[in-house]
């Protein structure tokens, strides 16, 4: 669904990127003069799997749900995306088609940039293009670590991890951002396992769970050594 825009509301939108936060308030406002405001309703999807891809999408505000199936027909939690993150860079230098699916598990307003017109501003802005190379050479190795976290660690250990990270990112005290059947698409794991592991963290006093989502490290020391 196309939104009624203003220069300064696209404007804020690329000032929410961090490839983009490199430019001036003049460079700032040639990206907005290139960039649609769009907006999905949750369970609404930006693009499906098999569709042409031809354009970079830049989240406002809201989250997408990038998703693909597995070989067994199972969907699989690839990343959730929210406020001011950037997806189909994947295939911005290439003529292809999307591998997953974008679907809003919100309410979402996001800005859409033709592939072409971002390619150009790639050769007039170098501060930007390697920005971009350094946001992509990091989500690589994130799929990389966590192809191999799928392979070589337990339920439990894929589990502290994810738990640890977001301490570390958060706080000792923070919010999941996926709902828990999410978490264990993304984890691996099935949301009963997901349950029965998070209640035997609880029972060994190593973490406390509140309210829907919210979790506190209580001893991380011993959670890291879980197996």
């Amino acid at each position: 669904m196309h939104l009624d825009e203003s220069f300064e509301e696209r404007k804020r939108c690329v000032k929410l990127v961090p490839i983009f936060q490199g430019l001036d308030d003049e460079q700032t406002g040639q990206v907005a003069n290139l960039i649609e405001m769009r907006a999905a309703q949750k369970g609404e999807f930006l693009y499906r799997a098999g569709e042409a891809s031809g354009t970079l999408y830049i989240i406002h505000h809201g989250q997408v749900r990038l998703t693909r199936m597995g070989e067994s027909g199972k969907e699989q939690l690839l990343k959730v995306v929210s406020t001011g993150e950037v997806i189909g860079e994947n295939q911005l230098f290439t003529v292809s088609v999307h591998e997953s699916f974008a679907e809003a598990a919100q309410d979402t307003h996001y800005c859409a940039i033709n592939h072409q017109d971002m390619i150009d501003l790639l050769e007039e802005y170098p501060t930007t293009a390697v920005a971009l190379l350094a946001e992509m050479a990091k989500r690589l190795e994130d799929s990389e670590r966590r192809s191999a976290s799928l392979t070589t660690e337990s339920a439990a250990q894929r589990l502290v991890s994810y738990l640890l990270n977001a301490e570390d990112e958060e706080g000792e005290t923070f919010e999941l951002p996926l709902t828990k059947k999410d978490l264990a698409s993304y984890l691996g794991i099935t949301p009963e396992s997901l349950s029965r592991k998070l209640r035997e963290f609880e029972d060994g006093s190593l973490i406390k769970q509140s309210g829907r989502r919210k979790i506190k490290i209580l001893n991380r020391d011993d959670l890291t050594f879980q197996e």
